[in-house]
């Protein structure tokens, strides 16, 4: 949260059909495979993480956050607005 009481920025765990048809395209999933992102959201600004082509345990998420939140990781794209 910030000063004002809004949310100040928010990490997501998704899947998107967009990024997922492009990588198909592209051989690097298979027809039927599904690719997750983590994504950090703040404002207009959205930065990816991490991809993976299996749905990643709690726990994975979960170090990968506390890793985001400690600033030991990078991250891989972003785009602001």
């Amino acid at each position: 949260m910030n000063e004002s009481g809004s949310e100040a920025y928010y990490i997501a765990l998704g899947s998107l059909v967009s990024t997922e048809a492009y990588s198909r395209e592209a051989g690097e999933i298979p027809p039927d495979g599904r690719l997750y992102n983590i994504d950090l959201y703040e404002g207009a600004s959205h930065q990816l993480y991490a991809f993976a082509d299996t749905e990643p345990s709690y726990e994975k998420v979960r170090s990968l956050v506390v890793d985001i939140l400690n600033d030991r990781v990078r991250p891989v794209s972003g785009l602001s607005k």
